[in-house]
């Protein structure tokens, strides 16, 4: 196995899964779209790490990107910072560069995720 290979694998290892057990915000009647739900599935290919995830509503408009949160310890309420993805994602799937946001290996990870719509 090349150094590279054996690297991106081991900084898979221990990059954590989501934390779904935290709730922040559900749909709304004012045009909030739901919280997605993220799967279980995740893969990493290089330095990337793609989750899949399930928006059950958009609410009032369209999914115009996703808004993520990364933490190394559960905060207690909703985080205040949020991070959009750029370029803009709006699938089924979210992809991270794990070297962009300066993951270091060893370290867990939380990822908390959030839609936004033109609400």
């Amino acid at each position: 196995m090349r150094p590279f290979v054996a690297i991106a694998l081991l900084i898979a290892l221990f990059v954590a899964l989501p934390d779904r057990n935290l709730t922040f915000r559900d749909a709304s009647a004012a045009g909030e779209p739901s919280r997605p739900t993220v799967n279980n599935s995740c893969s990493q290919s290089g330095q990337n790490l793609t989750y899949s995830i399930t928006q059950a509503s958009a609410g009032s408009s369209a999914i115009t990107n996703y808004e993520y949160h990364l933490a190394t310890s559960r905060p207690d309420t909703e985080p205040t910072s949020w991070t959009a993805f750029s370029p803009p994602q709006t699938g089924s799937s979210l992809t991270w560069d794990m070297r962009a946001l300066g993951f270091n290996s060893g370290t867990v990870y939380k990822h908390y995720v959030r839609a936004v719509n033109s609400f």
